[in-house]
């Protein structure tokens, strides 16, 4: 029976860990998450704005791809230890078009909230801007946009989905990060069961879309 597995790095939950068998070969690979898997969306969100990116200049990417290549390290995240361990293609960034997603994509984007910004408005937190920031519920539209080119039906769906491995992770740091530093400890506390809750909600929602259904809304 096939299973589609979910890894979730940010400790925050984890479900499904990964458990490869013979028979459970994984032919794709999508991502979601921050600066902790992102492979370049960033990079293009940057440009489209006319903003530099540290990620276009050596250190990052020296010791291993030997050129910048548009990721925050200087060599590999832990998505391409997946994709080589499963004979798949790095994650090319969803953001990057003009892309064959058949054997997976990246929605991770540097600095990425697990929350909205209307969350924040409505508990009126003024954060920190960035050009790439963009919240779970963002990558998740972009997934969505791109299913219909992967799969028509629901079955065809439940099939190929159901041989792909979904990372989720790591997705919260930076809720806290952009709030200002004049907030007390315990009033960025105060959020965490939004944030955690927004994770696991997105996680069902997602779940019950992949399984059962061909659309997610």
């Amino acid at each position: 029976m096939k299973r589609t597995t979910l890894i979730i790095l940010s400790l925050l939950l984890f479900l499904e860990p990964i458990q490869p068998t013979p028979s459970h070969k994984f032919n794709s690979i999508f991502s979601f998450g921050d600066s902790c898997t992102d492979t370049g969306n960033a990079n293009v969100l940057a440009k489209k704005r006319s903003w530099s990116s540290y990620t276009d200049n050596l250190p990052y990417g020296m010791t291993f791809f030997r050129r910048p290549s548009n990721r925050f390290c200087d060599g590999r995240l832990i998505v391409d230890f997946f994709a080589e361990e499963f004979g798949l293609p790095y994650l090319k960034p969803y953001l990057g078009k003009n892309e064959s997603f058949r054997q997976g994509a990246n929605f991770a984007v540097v600095g990425a909230t697990a929350l909205d910004d209307t969350f924040f408005k409505q508990h009126n937190i003024t954060t920190s801007k960035s050009p790439s920031r963009k919240s779970l519920s963002s990558q998740l539209q972009w997934f969505e946009e791109l299913k219909p080119s992967l799969c028509q039906t629901p079955k065809e769906c439940r099939d190929y989905f159901g041989r792909s491995l979904f990372i989720l992770g790591q997705i919260q740091g930076n809720d806290y990060f952009i709030m200002p530093s004049s907030l007390c400890v315990e009033r960025m506390m105060s959020y965490t069961s939004a944030i955690i809750q927004t994770i696991a909600r997105t996680i069902k929602c997602w779940r019950w879309c992949i399984r059962q259904r061909w659309w997610c809304s």
